[in-house]
């Protein structure tokens, strides 16, 4: 049972759904503490796009291999990639730390708007990944 759950892709994009939904809270934890230089925040916010054009490319070359349920891992990439390209901002103010975090009330709540659809998106094709994978024998 345990095991099922933990290879099954919706349940793992669900897990990523919570993440992103808690951010408010990881950016209040956060700028309480260490800060990296202001400086970071540019290569950090394209290290983190990066990783998420890199993550949606892996997922498209899986979800066409041969592999054994391999759509619904690659589904799985292609989601938190796409997830991924619009919280770099985030990410990397949440990285650098309360030295960028410096921002009006307007943007931080442009933020958590963004980070609130992107979470349900998140969640939205978890549980369509977690039906499908169920169905499968």
């Amino acid at each position: 049972m345990f095991r099922n759950l933990v290879i099954d892709p919706g349940v793992r994009c669900l897990v990523s759904a919570v993440g992103v939904l808690a951010f408010p809270l990881f950016w209040r934890v956060r700028g309480r503490g260490e800060a990296w230089p202001i400086q970071m925040l540019v290569p950090i916010r394209w290290l983190t796009r990066g990783v998420s054009v890199a993550l949606f490319l892996a997922g498209g070359v899986l979800a066409r291999s041969e592999f054994a349920r391999a759509p619904y891992h690659g589904a799985q990439l292609i989601m938190l990639g796409a997830s991924l390209f619009p919280l770099s901002d985030i990410l990397a103010r949440l990285a650098v730390g309360a030295s960028a975090m410096n921002v009006g009330p307007a943007e931080t709540s442009r933020y958590w708007r963004r980070t609130t659809q992107v979470g349900l998106m998140l969640g939205a094709a978890g549980v369509a990944l977690h039906m499908g994978w169920a169905r499968l024998p």
